[in-house]
Order: C-alpha cells, then structure tokens, then sequence
C-alpha cells in the first residue's frame, strides 16, 4: 500500500518530469593568481640620472645600481 504522502510526491514528479532528471552540478570556477604581484619595471638610466641630478638619490646610490645592472661588483672611492 502506498502511503499518502508517496502519493503526493508520485503525481508531483508526474507534473513535473524534470525533478526526476538530475542535473550535473554547477562546474567550479578557479582562478589562478601569482603568490605576490608582478614586479615593477626598473626604472631607465635617464631616470636614475634625472634623481640624482635633482638631489634625491646620492652618487655613490647611482654608481651601485649602475653596477647592479651591469652586473659589476661595487668599487671603493
């Protein structure tokens, strides 16, 4: 014997055919993203000279990040 509430459910699914069919769950996004930001770009020579002619960066500062990118060893004055 069917109960009543089976009986409900049936003529429910019958009414509406797609509750039966079940659908595949939603796909997950992923997003991908570095562990730290993007490094900023080096500034140019004429930069670096334009700062130190304005008093913002010393000589000596100059002559190691010149080394640094020439990749030369700093030298004494």
């Amino acid at each position: 014997m069917i109960a009543e509430g089976n009986i409900f459910m049936l003529s429910l699914l019958r009414a509406q055919p797609s509750l039966i069919v079940q659908q595949p769950p939603a796909a997950a996004e992923v997003e991908i993203s570095p562990m730290a930001p993007a490094p900023k770009p080096s500034p140019t020579v004429a930069e670096m000279l334009q700062l130190q002619e304005k008093g913002i960066i010393s000589v000596q500062a100059l002559r190691q990040w010149l080394g640094d990118i020439a990749g030369v060893a700093p030298t004494s004055l």
